[in-house]
């Protein structure tokens, strides 16, 4: 046995071939050997680990992780972990997808992709994402550090950019592009000052779209004033 190879007491009913594993792994820990990148079927046990990709189902008691790509779904007590998932993160206490989630991250205190969510974060504690298409829904804080696409419902919810809504004690969105707010503090930053902070209720319109037309229109005079400079110095392009 190599050195950096993991043995725990489990069961494999399965075929190895081409660095891909076939079948179901069962036992106290099911650590895939170093050499097995993919794994097509099922690990329940206690552990269930593979340092690559996992196509089928983990179900583990403390932890479950597929160090890059998880197409299926991962049911754990403690922690669910991969890089990118197609499919559903379920666990007792966290579950992470570093890139993307496509899907569903459901947990008991902390659902958290550091990229996209396509798709639904549900937690206790904290539900967040980078950029979020779907609905995030947390006992405590929402947050979305780029641009929400959907709905926000939980204690606190905050958002750099946001269209849809806002269901919550305090909502704040910085740049609104249509998005309803409702809750006890509503805050839209990018409103006139008579509507920044609202109880109850608030609405953001366009701010977005205002802000790439204008950016757009200074872009375009910019060219225009160059383009003058070179006629000017009798410079054709």
């Amino acid at each position: 046995m190599e050195d950096n190879e993991i043995k725990l007491a489990s069961l494999e009913a399965g075929l190895k071939r081409d660095e891909a594993f076939y079948g179901l792994q069962a036992g106290v820990g099911n650590v895939a050997e170093t050499e097995i990148k993919r794994v097509y079927g099922a690990q329940v046990g206690l552990i269930s680990c593979v340092d690559g990709n996992a196509y089928g189902a983990q179900v583990s008691g403390f932890i479950s992780a597929a160090d890059k790509i998880l197409r299926g779904a991962q049911i754990t007590g403690l922690v669910s972990f991969t890089e990118e998932a197609k499919g559903a993160q379920v666990s007792g206490v966290i579950s992470i997808a570093e890139k993307k989630i496509c899907g569903a991250q459901i947990s008991g205190m902390a659902s958290v992709t550091d990229s996209e969510l396509y798709g639904v974060q549900v937690s206790g504690g904290l539900s967040g994402a980078d950029e979020a298409y779907g609905v995030q829904a947390a006992g405590f804080v929402n947050f979305v550090k780029e641009s929400l696409h959907g709905v926000q419902a939980g204690g606190i919810n905050i958002a750099k950019q946001a269209k849809g809504a806002q269901i919550g004690l305090v909502d704040i969105v910085l740049e609104a592009d249509r998005v309803v707010q409702v809750g006890g503090i509503c805050v839209i930053a990018s409103n006139p000052w008579y509507a920044k902070c609202l109880p109850f209720l608030n609405y953001g319109g366009n701010k977005v779209k205002r802000d790439r037309r204008k950016r757009l229109r200074a872009e375009l005079l910019k060219r225009e004033r160059e383009e003058l400079e070179r006629d000017k110095l009798g410079v054709r392009v």
